[in-house]
């Protein structure tokens, strides 16, 4: 029981630094404006067509390739220094022990990943909230708009309301699994890096790799027919209900693929990343090297 609160501890001092990291500030308004903009099409869209908005944007929220890339982005900019060193992290060490510092900032990668996407679906119910309809269904403006081509007359080009979600899935069911498969897409992306940069020392490395599988994630996006085979190859694609097949009515990767690819895909990473641990020295002022 003292080491899972020692491992919280390590993670929550990661977590507490946010307050005066300015990039965290910068990307949270970053996030903060673009999500209003998403919101304020569909409040548009919802004008025109004479109906109310409804709690469940979220699961279509980044479905377009290049939404992707922009609501991913920030969450590799907040992981791209693993292993987190400063320093701070040398006392830390040798106060708790190498294994339990590496399993906190482990743990700090897994709750801000959390933390990200629980932002985003905040923000996506937060600024309509004065004009929403509060419905259990999906409502008449997101029917209308996966059926129609209103946003193609409203020039809206930022939405995908895939009709396979609606038809399949209930709001709740689908919120909730495009949470998870974000979720876990972002704790891969960061253990990726993690395992990247202190393998190769360098820190740069594990950004250019995450950066690399979210460029590939828009270019084997669902526009891109070609990519359709190498999507299984592509877990930046999955954090979108659009790019896993539902009902075997795709040729996407299935639920129990992704899932499989996250959690051995992570338990893998764990496994180098406490491996090299074992080896890696770190110096007073935060530097690692093995």
């Amino acid at each position: 029981m003292r080491s899972i609160r020692t491992i919280f501890y390590i993670s929550f001092q990661n977590i507490r630094k946010w307050k005066t990291d300015y990039r965290v500030w910068m990307l949270a308004i970053l996030i903060i404006l673009i999500t209003h903009g998403q919101i304020g099409e569909i409040s548009r869209a919802a004008a025109y067509i004479g109906t109310a908005q409804t709690p469940w944007i979220y699961p279509f929220l980044y479905a377009q390739f290049y939404m992707k890339l922009i609501y991913t982005l920030p969450l590799l900019l907040l992981f791209c220094d693993a292993p987190f060193l400063d320093n701070n992290q040398g006392f830390l060490i040798s106060r708790t022990g190498r294994t339990k510092w590496c399993f906190g900032q482990l743990l700090y990668i897994v709750l801000t990943s959390a933390f990200y996407y629980l932002f985003i679906i905040f923000l996506t119910i937060f600024f309509p909230l004065f004009q929403m309809d509060w419905t259990a269904d999906w409502g008449a403006i997101l029917q209308t708009l996966s059926r129609t081509n209103v946003m193609g007359q409203l020039e809206i080009t930022t939405f995908t309301i895939n009709q396979n979600v609606i038809a399949y899935f209930t709001p709740l069911q689908a919120m909730w699994f495009t949470f998870l498969v974000s979720w876990l897409s972002g704790v891969f992306l960061g253990f990726l890096v993690y395992a990247c940069n202190i393998c190769l020392q360098k820190k740069v490395f594990g950004g250019m790799v995450g950066g690399f599988l979210i460029l590939l994630s828009a270019f084997l996006s669902n526009e891109n027919p070609t990519g359709k085979g190498a999507s299984y190859f592509s877990p930046m694609s999955w954090n979108t209900l659009n790019q896993i097949d539902i009902a075997n009515m795709t040729n996407s990767p299935s639920f129990s693929y992704v899932m499989t690819f996250y959690l051995a895909g992570s338990a893998l990473l764990i496994g180098i990343i406490l491996f090299v641990n074992r080896k890696m020295e770190v110096t007073q002022n935060g530097d690692d090297r093995k």
